[in-house]
């Protein structure tokens, strides 16, 4: 025996292009201000890998010295 099946039929709505340009504005906006906050930190990464570079250099510097010390003394 054949069953019956309705099957619903989804209506989709079409953005008219007014809201297509402001859905697209909206997005640029967006990515605009996640650029300039991943910039922000990437400056902060690059600032803090200089850093511990210094860190890493001076540290390397002053054990260096320590060795002479000990050495000559």
């Amino acid at each position: 025996m054949p069953t019956n099946k309705s099957k619903k039929k989804t209506k989709t709505k079409t953005m008219t292009n007014q809201e297509y340009k402001l859905q697209l504005s909206a997005l640029k906006s967006t990515l605009e201000i996640v650029l300039i906050e991943a910039d922000k930190k990437g400056q902060e990464i690059s600032t803090a890998y200089e850093c511990g570079m210094y860190i890493g250099t001076i540290k390397a510097v002053i054990s260096h010295l320590e060795e002479l010390v000990k050495d000559n003394g």
